[in-house]
Protein backbone atom coordinates (compact mmCIF):
# COMPACT_ATOMS: atom_id res chain seq x y z
CA UNK A 1 0.00 0.00 0.00
CA UNK A 2 1.36 3.40 -0.94
CA UNK A 3 0.53 6.79 0.49
CA UNK A 4 0.99 9.63 -1.96
CA UNK A 5 2.20 13.15 -1.35
CA UNK A 6 1.65 16.39 -3.23
CA UNK A 7 4.96 18.16 -2.84
CA UNK A 8 5.97 18.28 -6.52
CA UNK A 9 5.35 22.02 -6.64
CA UNK A 10 7.89 22.48 -3.84
CA UNK A 11 10.92 20.71 -5.30
CA UNK A 12 10.23 19.44 -8.82
CA UNK A 13 11.06 20.81 -12.20
CA UNK A 14 11.07 19.34 -15.67
CA UNK A 15 14.05 19.00 -17.94
CA UNK A 16 13.15 18.35 -21.59
CA UNK A 17 15.90 15.71 -21.72
CA UNK A 18 15.90 14.12 -18.24
CA UNK A 19 12.25 14.47 -17.20
CA UNK A 20 11.36 15.30 -13.58
CA UNK A 21 14.36 16.72 -11.73
CA UNK A 22 15.03 18.97 -8.73
CA UNK A 23 14.30 22.65 -9.46
CA UNK A 24 17.48 24.53 -10.34
CA UNK A 25 18.47 27.00 -13.02
CA UNK A 26 20.11 24.17 -14.97
CA UNK A 27 19.59 20.41 -14.84
CA UNK A 28 22.19 18.73 -12.64
CA UNK A 29 22.25 15.72 -15.00
CA UNK A 30 22.58 17.32 -18.43
CA UNK A 31 22.93 21.08 -17.88
CA UNK A 32 19.75 21.86 -19.80
CA UNK A 33 17.13 24.39 -18.66
CA UNK A 34 14.66 23.34 -15.96
CA UNK A 35 11.02 24.47 -16.02
CA UNK A 36 9.34 24.62 -12.57
CA UNK A 37 6.41 22.23 -12.27
CA UNK A 38 3.06 23.39 -10.95
CA UNK A 39 0.40 21.24 -9.32
CA UNK A 40 -3.24 21.97 -10.07
CA UNK A 41 -6.00 21.95 -7.47
CA UNK A 42 -7.51 18.97 -9.30
CA UNK A 43 -4.26 17.01 -8.85
CA UNK A 44 -4.10 17.95 -5.17
CA UNK A 45 -7.71 16.93 -4.52
CA UNK A 46 -7.23 13.68 -6.44
CA UNK A 47 -4.14 12.84 -4.44
CA UNK A 48 -5.89 13.69 -1.17
CA UNK A 49 -8.74 11.35 -2.12
CA UNK A 50 -6.29 8.54 -2.90
CA UNK A 51 -4.51 9.23 0.40
CA UNK A 52 -7.78 9.05 2.33
CA UNK A 53 -8.70 5.77 0.62
CA UNK A 54 -5.24 4.31 1.26
CA UNK A 55 -5.29 5.38 4.91
CA UNK A 56 -8.76 3.88 5.41
CA UNK A 57 -7.62 0.56 3.91
CA UNK A 58 -4.45 0.58 6.01
CA UNK A 59 -6.42 1.21 9.21
CA UNK A 60 -8.97 -1.49 8.34
CA UNK A 61 -6.12 -3.98 7.90
CA UNK A 62 -4.05 -2.84 10.88
CA UNK A 63 -6.52 -2.18 13.71
CA UNK A 64 -7.81 -5.77 13.92
CA UNK A 65 -4.20 -6.95 14.39
CA UNK A 66 -3.63 -4.80 17.49
CA UNK A 67 -3.41 -6.93 20.60
CA UNK A 68 -5.90 -5.58 23.13
CA UNK A 69 -4.65 -7.75 25.98
CA UNK A 70 -1.77 -6.00 27.76
CA UNK A 71 0.65 -8.22 29.63
CA UNK A 72 3.09 -5.52 30.68
CA UNK A 73 3.34 -3.29 33.74
CA UNK A 74 2.50 -0.22 31.65
CA UNK A 75 -1.23 -0.89 32.00
CA UNK A 76 -0.97 0.14 35.67
CA UNK A 77 1.13 3.27 35.11
CA UNK A 78 -1.70 5.75 35.67
CA UNK A 79 -3.52 3.78 38.39
CA UNK A 80 -2.69 6.37 41.07
CA UNK A 81 -2.67 9.45 38.88
CA UNK A 82 -4.99 12.37 39.55
CA UNK A 83 -6.13 14.05 36.35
Amino acid sequence: MELLVTDLDVWAGECSICGVVEVQEKCAKCGGPVKKLAVSIEEILGTMEKNADSLKKMLELTIPKIDTERDCACKHTLAGAII
